[in-house]
C-alpha cells in the first residue's frame, strides 16, 4: 500500500468513525430528551421502576450477545461476498441465545420486577438491542456508516413524538418503558430495511459461519458481560432495596455521568484498529492519553462542583440526585486517566487480562453495591461504581509498568490542580447554569495557555469534520 492509498484509508476510517461518534451521539441526546420529558410527566418512582427495566434489558442482551456484534466485524470482512448470510447466521444466533437466557432468567427477573408483564418489556428491549448491533456491524464491515445518523435521526423523531404521546396518555410504567420502546422498534425496522433493499442482508443463514462467529465473539462477550454486570446492576439493587424513587435518583446521576463519559468511549474504539495494527504505540499512547484526559477533565469537573444547576434543568425533584453525580463524574475522571491503557490491553490481543480488569472491576462494584445501597441508597450505588474503577486500576498499573507505557503524569496533575482550583473558586457563588459555562471557559482556557491542550491538536481533531460532506 502507498503513501496515497494508506492517506486515503486513514480517511475512510476517520469519515466512518466520525458518522458513528454523530450516531452515538444522537442517540445520547435523543435519549437524555425522552428521560428529561418523562421526569416532568412521570414521579421518580415510576421512573425509577422504568429504568430498573431498561438495566435488565442490557443485561440480558449483553449476556445473550455472544459477541456477536463484533464478531461480524472480523468475519463478516473475511467473507464480504457473501455477509448477508454471515448477518443473517448471527441474527439466529443471538435471538436463540436471546430465548434461551430468557428462559433461565425468568424466575428472577419476576422476582425482581413483580410481573410477568414487565419481564416482556425487557425481552423486547433486549430483542431490538440484539438486532440494532448486528445490523449496524453489517453496516460498518461495508463502509456504509453513512445511514447511520439517519435511522438514528429516525428513531430519536419517533422516541421524542409517538413516545412522548403515549406516555401523556399513558403516564405509568409502561407508558414510560413503552415510549422507550418505539425508539429502538423504529430504529430496528429501519436498519432492516436499508440491509435488505441495499442486499446487505440475506434471509438465509448458514451452519457453515456458526463456529467461526462463536470464536471470534468467546473474546469480547465475556468481559462484555463483566462490564455490563458492572454497571447496570447498581440500579437493580438500588430499585430492590430502596424503591423506584431512589433507582430514579441514581439512573438519572448515571445518564448524564455516562453521556459526559460517551466522549472517551468514541475514542476508545477509534483507537483499537490503530493500535491493533500497530500505528500507535505504547509511547504515542502517552498522547492520546493526555489529550482525552484533558479535553474531559473540565466537563468532569463541572458535574462535581456545580451538579445542582444540571439536575435542576431535568426537575427540582432531582437535586437528591448531586451526590451520586458528583462520585460518578469522580468515575469519569478516573476513567479518562486509566481507561484507554484497558484498550491498549485488549487491542494487543491480551483478552485474558482484559478480563482480569473487567472482573477486578465488576466484582468490586457487586460486592460493595450489596453492602452499601441498603445504608446509602443511591449514594451508595455510586460509591461502589468509583471503588470498581479504583480496583481496576491496580492490575491497569502493573500493565503500565511491565510495557513500560508512557503515561503523562506530569501534565495530567497540572491539570487536575487548576481544574480543582477554577472549581473551588467559582463554586463559592450562585449556583446557576451560566456560572457552569463559564467554569468551563475557565478550565479550558487554562489548559489551552499552559498547553496541556495545543492548538495543533484542536486542529487536527477537526479536520475530518471540516471534510464531512
Amino acid at each position: 500500500m502507498n503513501n496515497t492509498e494508506l492517506n486515503d484509508e486513514l480517511e475512510v476510517v476517520a469519515r466512518e468513525s466520525l458518522l458513528l461518534y454523530i450516531s452515538d451521539l444522537i442517540a445520547s441526546f435523543a435519549g437524555f430528551l425522552y428521560w428529561f420529558i418523562a421526569a416532568k410527566i412521570v414521579s421518580s418512582t415510576i421512573l425509577g421502576t422504568a429504568s430498573a427495566i431498561v438495566s435488565l434489558s442490557t443485561i440480558v442482551v449483553t449476556a445473550s450477545s455472544l459477541g456477536l456484534a463484533m464478531a461480524i466485524l472480523r468475519i463478516g470482512s473475511i467473507y464480504r461476498n457473501t455477509l448477508g448470510s454471515v448477518s443473517a447466521t448471527a441474527i439466529v444466533l443471538g435471538i436463540g441465545s436471546l430465548l434461551l437466557v430468557s428462559l433461565i432468567s425468568l424466575p428472577l427477573l419476576i422476582h425482581v420486577l413483580g410481573s410477568i408483564y414487565l419481564f416482556l418489556f425487557v425481552v423486547s428491549l433486549a430483542l431490538f438491542t440484539l438486532l440494532i448491533s448486528i445490523l449496524r456491524s453489517t453496516l460498518i464491515v461495508i463502509r456504509a456508516a453513512k445511514y447511520l445518523p439517519y435511522t438514528q435521526s429516525i428513531a430519536a423523531a419517533a422516541r421524542v413524538s409517538i413516545g412522548i404521546g403515549l406516555l401523556l396518555i399513558l403516564p405509568t410504567v409502561s407508558g414510560v418503558v413503552g415510549g422507550y420502546l418505539i425508539g429502538l422498534l423504529a430504529s430496528s425496522l429501519s436498519l432492516l430495511l436499508i440491509a435488505l433493499r441495499r442486499g446487505f442482508l440475506r434471509l438465509r443463514p448458514s451452519r457453515r459461519y456458526v463456529a467461526e462467529l462463536l470464536r471470534a465473539g468467546y473474546p469480547v462477550w465475556l468481559p462484555s458481560i463483566v462490564m455490563v454486570l458492572g454497571t447496570q446492576l447498581g440500579v437493580v439493587f438500588t430499585y430492590s432495596l430502596r424503591g423506584g424513587s431512589e433507582a430514579g435518583y441514581l439512573y438519572i446521576a448515571q445518564t448524564i455521568a455516562l453521556a459526559a463519559d460517551a466522549a472517551r468511549q468514541a475514542i476508545a474504539r477509534a483507537l483499537i484498529p490503530s493500535i491493533a495494527t500497530e500505528n500507535i504505540d505504547r509511547q504515542r499512547l502517552g498522547t492520546a492519553i493526555r489529550l482525552t484526559y484533558a479535553l474531559l477533565l473540565p466537563i468532569n469537573m463541572a458535574l462535581i462542583f456545580f451538579p445542582e444547576p444540571v439536575l435542576r434543568l431535568i426537575s427540582s425533584e432531582y437535586i437528591a440526585a448531586a451526590n451520586p453525580l458528583r462520585i460518578y463524574a469522580a468515575t469519569n475522571i478516573v476513567l479518562a486517566a486509566i481507561g484507554l491503557v484497558t484498550i491498549y490491553v485488549y487491542a494487543t490481543g491480551s483478552y485474558r487480562y482484559t478480563l482480569l480488569i473487567n472482573t477486578m472491576m465488576s466484582i468490586t462494584r457487586v460486592a460493595l453495591y450489596t453492602a452499601l445501597t441498603p445504608l446509602y441508597g443511591a449514594t451508595g450505588a455510586a460509591i461502589a461504581y468509583l471503588a470498581g474503577a479504583l480496583a481496576a486500576s491496580i492490575p491497569i498499573t502493573a500493565r503500565i509498568r511491565r510495557e513500560n507505557i508512557s503515561i503523562p503524569l506530569k501534565e495530567m496533575a497540572i491539570a487536575t490542580s487548576v481544574s480543582l482550583a477554577i472549581g473551588v473558586v467559582l463554586s463559592r457563588l450562585v449556583q446557576s447554569v451560566a456560572l457552569v459555562v463559564i467554569a468551563l471557559v475557565a478550565m479550558y482556557v487554562a489548559l489551552l495557555v499552559l498547553k496541556i491542550i495545543r492548538r495543533e491538536e484542536i486542529a487536527a481533531l477537526a479536520k475530518p469534520i471540516l471534510k464531512i460532506r
